[in-house]
């Protein structure tokens, strides 16, 4: 898409506004994720602005929205922990209240369930005779996957009593 001369700027930002109301539509999208797609379309940056803002207007963007969506997921789908959520999160340049709405919008028993089934069947899968090197190793693996240290050595003594 070009913008071609400058009397079919605001005909081509209607084309642009189009391909990313779009591009929201099919999924759950950021502010930093469309700010850069735009960049893509050669808009300026005030022009980009008010794009965000149409797009907030009309629904299609709703960065709280999306630090929802995207916590529950990534626990869901790829078994994340929050801190590791978070990290994402922020590397989105996303605001630390929405971020934290974000993770509180995770069901904290589904959350507890989710990480003792981790510890359960990682467990068993160490290769180590000592208990405390199993649970050591155990631990190291489930804190990669963004899970608090603290949580994660709760689930793996109670597995161990």
């Amino acid at each position: 898409m070009s913008a071609g001369a400058p009397g079919h700027r605001k005909e081509y930002l209607q084309q642009v506004k189009h391909k990313i109301a779009s591009y929201c539509a099919y999924r759950e999208r950021c502010s930093s994720e469309v700010r850069e797609k735009l960049a893509t379309y050669e808009c300026q940056p005030d022009e980009i602005d008010e794009l965000l803002k149409l797009l907030k207007v009309d629904g299609f963007l709703n960065d709280e929205r999306y630090c929802q969506t995207f916590a529950r997921d990534k626990l869901r789908q790829n078994k994340w922990g929050k801190i590791k959520i978070r990290q994402y999160l922020e590397q989105k340049q996303l605001d630390s209240d929405l971020i934290d709405q974000g993770l509180d919008s995770i069901p904290m028993d589904e959350y507890l369930a989710l990480l003792d089934d981790l510890v359960q069947k990682k467990y068993p899968t160490v290769k180590a005779d000592n208990p405390y090197v199993r649970g050591h190793k155990t631990a190291q693996s489930i804190v990669r996957k963004g899970y608090e240290p603290d949580l994660v050595w709760s689930a793996i003594k109670a597995l161990q009593h």
